[in-house]
């Protein structure tokens, strides 16, 4: 019998990979105030690869952001 669960976390292991959020754009407005971002999810071990980045994720990013600087519009290119 197989034990459950042992070889599917090696396999999830696996399948995870470095991702870094990179700043794409920042808009600043008249009286150079940043009110504006554009952020990219990379992919560090293949640049070419597509991340996708769960809602919940990319929420929690936003809110930390809007806490600090809450005029911020804060985009999301993938």
């Amino acid at each position: 019998m197989r034990e459950r669960g042992k070889n599917t976390a090696s396999a999830r292991a696996k399948l995870r990979s470095q991702v870094e959020v990179v700043i794409k754009n920042l808009i600043n407005n008249k009286e150079n105030i940043k009110n504006s971002v554009l952020l990219m999810f990379r992919n560090i071990d293949n640049e070419g690869e597509e991340v996708k980045v769960p809602f919940h994720v990319k929420s929690e990013i936003t809110e930390r952001l809007r806490q600090k600087f809450p005029s911020l519009t804060v985009n999301f290119e993938n």
